[in-house]
């Protein structure tokens, strides 16, 4: 064979290899290694090509052989010491690397070993030998980069950042460069200028990085559809676990349930060994209510580890929906939470407020508002808490409070107009309903407390007039009809007041108030048999309720029916364990059975004492 023999030998190889048709491509090459045995260009593309044909052996054999041939051969150097990257065997790469830049000390030849080191992570060894003094006339552009990511695999994110930009301005198109320097100005909260940095390498970029890290700007941005198009390229490019969850991040944002769930998945199945991906998912199923599947993923999380945050936090909170309050609260003690996790403490306070640990929960929340003072929701929930545990100047206080700092705070105005009914202070009721008002004109609860607010004053036409007005936003207000049927019973209105006691009945049935109020009302009238029905029935809904049942008894004693006012007080002397209540009751059933007694003959008398029939 001739030379030119060779070259077509080659030419042909190349346009194989180009067609990936590695194996025909490297039988032609060792076709031309037969004329030339010792030609280290045609020995590295046959090298090149076993790696492709995934023979790393075979390629690492010829690329030692050529080492000893050519030492300073870059291309040589630099595709063995990738190979042993490759096999995780760092040792023997550094090795070829300090002799490399020994024997041959040049800027290319340490530009070369700070990119390897950097494959490598090796981010501590680029500094080093990057700060040496004797190297600072071999710095060059490629070096400078290398150092600079280096600064940013430490986090030393300011230090880098300064040489990429210097950097950036020369190598307008090392994609390399400004990506790192993209990546370490989001680091530093700078998402839209490493955005805008990125995107001109978009159009061209065969880099998954590119396009997930403009994905995380836009994702930050709230540019969902954008940000769910850029995490798509970054899949199609690498099948990476990372990519496919920001990519499930951006659908389960964008309120795509379904689709955030499949790529869940295909990130589970990418990086099985992930738990923050299975949290995700799990997480997933919570928003849309499966919490029993929920719960599975997160129990399995648990298993495995049983200190992973966040599967903590939402197992608990998972009981918690479930109303198992107990076992919450026995799941959140079983971390070591720190004393400003925003999650525990909140959670922990809705946790202690179930569970009537009101000093608890107020301890929680108020650890919580001290960490995070902006956090006005949680000072509301503060606020409430205090109002609950009847502690009214602490929930004024707060509440006024958040009205300084934010007066558009719609519920501070509601809390605030509780606190007053609390206080009788009616004025200030309506006064603070009015301005609840000015922000939502529709807001119930605000309508609701004014008609309160008019009705402490007394100002009952007002009041029926602003109740009113709330039945024609919402005409299945309860609150509304029970607040009209008080105003027309102060009024002495009675029809009207049973009327709308009635179709406050008809909408809340279990409310004893209501039962006891048309009792009330219709005793007013004279109707006794429809008071007492009322209160039966109210007895049925809360059997041995004092008042319900000293109301009862006083009606069947006005009515004449002795034996049943016995009745019921004799059970609820019997059933109380309250000693005060106990001996009132014993006194006001030897008065009934005196009265009893004076007003029937002694033998029906004797035959209810004895038999009590």
């Amino acid at each position: 064979m001739t030379n030119s023999e060779v070259l077509e030998l080659l030419k042909d190889a190349f346009e194989l290899k180009r067609q990936l048709k590695y194996k025909r491509a490297i039988e032609l090459l060792y076709k031309a290694l037969t004329i030339c045995p010792d030609n280290v260009e045609i020995l590295v593309q046959v090298a090149e090509l076993h790696m492709l044909l995934k023979n790393p052996a075979s390629a690492c054999a010829i690329y030692e052989k050529l080492i000893e041939q050519q030492p300073d051969n870059s291309d040589v150097v630099e595709n063995l010491v990738k190979y042993y990257i490759n096999q995780h065997k760092t040792d023997k790469a550094r090795v070829i690397l300090a002799k490399y830049i020994l024997a041959y000390p040049s800027d290319k030849s340490y530009s070369i070993c700070l990119k390897l080191l950097s494959d490598m992570k090796d981010y501590e060894k680029i500094i080093e030998l990057y700060e040496q003094k004797n190297l600072i006339s071999y710095h060059n552009q490629q070096m400078n980069k290398y150092y600079a990511i280096a600064l940013y695999g430490k986090k030393r994110y300011q230090e880098a950042v300064a040489i990429f930009e210097k950097e950036a301005q020369e190598a307008k198109h090392d994609e390399l460069l400004h990506l790192y320097y993209a990546q370490t100005l989001f680091e530093l909260n700078e998402a839209d200028k490493a955005n805008t940095i990125l995107k001109p390498f978009l159009r061209l970029s065969e880099d998954a990085r590119v396009f997930n890290l403009c994905g995380e700007a836009e994702l930050r941005n709230e540019n969902y559809e954008v940000a769910i198009n850029l995490f798509s390229q970054a899949v199609k490019l690498k099948y990476d676990g990372l990519y496919f969850y920001n990519l499930a991040t951006a659908y389960f944002l964008s309120g795509q349930f379904k689709e955030a769930n499949n790529f869940y998945l295909k990130a589970i199945s990418a990086s099985p060994e992930v738990d923050e991906y299975r949290f995700a998912q799990a997480y997933v199923f919570y928003k849309q209510g499966e919490l029993n599947k929920a719960k599975q993923i997160v129990d399995a999380i648990l298993a495995r580890n049983a200190g992973v945050r966040e599967a903590v936090l939402l197992s608990a909170q998972i009981l918690f929906d479930e109303s198992k309050y107990y076992f919450a609260e026995k799941q959140l003690n079983s971390y070591m939470f720190s004393r400003d996790d925003a999650d525990y403490l909140k959670l922990s306070a809705k946790i202690a407020k179930a569970l009537y640990k009101y000093d608890d929960a107020k301890s929680y929340l108020e650890n919580y508002v001290t960490i995070y003072p902006q956090d006005m929701d949680e000072r509301y929930e503060l606020a409430r808490l205090c109002f609950d545990m009847a502690n009214f100047e602490q929930a004024a206080k707060l509440t006024f409070e958040i009205v300084l700092e934010n007066p558009k705070y719609i519920g501070a105005y509601i809390l605030a107009a509780k606190i007053y009914i609390k206080m009788f202070d009616f004025e200030k009721v309506i006064s603070m309903s009015d301005k609840a008002l000015a922000l939502d004109l529709n807001n119930e609860e605000a309508f609701y407390l004014k008609a309160i607010g008019y009705l402490g004053l007394k100002e009952y036409e007002k009041s029926i007039e602003t109740a009113k007005k709330l039945l024609d936003y919402n005409p299945s207000k309860v609150e509304a009809y029970a607040l009209l049927g008080s105003n027309y019973s102060e009024i002495n209105e009675i029809e009207a007041a049973i009327k709308y006691y009635e179709e406050a009945l008809m909408l809340d049935s279990h409310n004893i108030d209501y039962y006891v109020n048309l009792a009330s009302l219709y005793e007013k009238t004279g109707n006794k048999k429809e008071a007492l029905r009322y209160l039966n029935m109210a007895n049925v809904i809360k059997q041995d309720n004092k008042d319900i049942v000293l109301k009862l008894a006083k009606t069947y004693k006005a009515e004449g029916q002795y034996k049943q006012a016995l009745k019921l007080l004799c059970r609820l002397e019997k059933k109380t364990k309250e000693q005060g209540l106990k001996k009132e009751l014993k006194l006001n059933i030897c008065e009934l059975d005196k009265e009893y007694k004076n007003s029937v003959n002694p033998l029906k008398y004797f035959v209810w004492h004895v038999f009590k029939v």
